[in-house]
């Protein structure tokens, strides 16, 4: 089975995913055909993204964040160089819906298409090529917190619990049909540290859901209706979720 992947190029969090789910597909009986890496948040520039990132954390946290930033790109510790490590191109596009990257997916027969934080929402002919339809993984128990930073959300909401969902994808976000869904307790962690976790949770899933998909098609449930969507966080959001005696890091 053929699968293609569509991420986003975060040294963070993205990036713990692959440490995680690569080395379970260099074993495995699906074959990765190559991994597309668009800009994070699809910001277009590293000086929009800092913006953003400079809103979210503050001053002290947006420093020590920059420093890791540096001293990862500085060590290239990217998705890329980790992808090139297992010999995966990295098909280089200006869109994932341009006839450029839909034709390389009919060429080389791609049967299910991979969205790891993809920051697009997968259009109808794009979502149309795969014969075994595109996955996405959400780091929530849709369909609560669909959309963007769930797991912030759901301690910002004092929740007792998040988790993990492995879904098929339709043109509405977070849409589809649950293959897969794991809970995992809430406790004292920050959420950088609870990121970290499931995006590691959320790498065992995908690997597991493939792996199945070799052998039998997988039947979900049908995503309930309802349930929460979630934007970016703004600058007073974040400072209430630290009035709680929540941290970022």
């Amino acid at each position: 089975m053929r699968v293609a992947v569509i991420t986003e190029e975060d040294l963070f969090y993205v990036r713990e995913f692959f440490c995680e789910f690569l080395p379970r597909a260099r074993h495995s009986e699906y074959e990765i055909c190559g991994v597309t890496i668009l800009p994070a948040f699809n910001k277009g520039s590293t000086w929009a993204l800092a913006r953003q990132m400079y809103g979210f954390y503050g001053m002290r946290d947006f420093i020590r964040m920059g420093c890791a930033y540096a001293y990862r790109k500085f060590r290239k510790k990217t998705i890329r160089s980790l992808v090139e490590q297992e010999r995966i191109p990295c098909i280089d596009v200006a869109s994932v819906h341009s006839e450029a990257y839909l034709s390389w997916l009919k060429d080389e027969k791609i049967d299910v298409l991979v969205s790891v934080a993809a920051p697009v929402i997968f259009k109808k002919e794009l979502l149309g090529i795969p014969p075994r339809g595109c996955l996405n993984s959400h780091s929530a128990l849709l369909p609560e917190n669909r959309g963007m930073m769930p797991v912030f959300w759901a301690l910002y909401k004092d929740a007792p619990e998040l988790g993990v969902t492995i879904h098929t994808m339709e043109e509405e976000v977070d849409r589809g049909h649950m293959l897969v869904q794991e809970r995992v307790p809430i406790g004292q962690e920050s959420l950088d540290e609870m990121i970290r976790k499931t995006k590691k949770i959320s790498a065992r899933l995908m690997d597991h859901v493939l792996a199945q998909m070799v052998h039998e098609d997988v039947v979900g449930t049908p995503i309930p209706a309802g349930g929460s969507y979630q934007t970016f966080p703004t600058p007073e959001e974040v400072r209430d979720f630290k009035k709680k005696g929540k941290r970022l890091l």
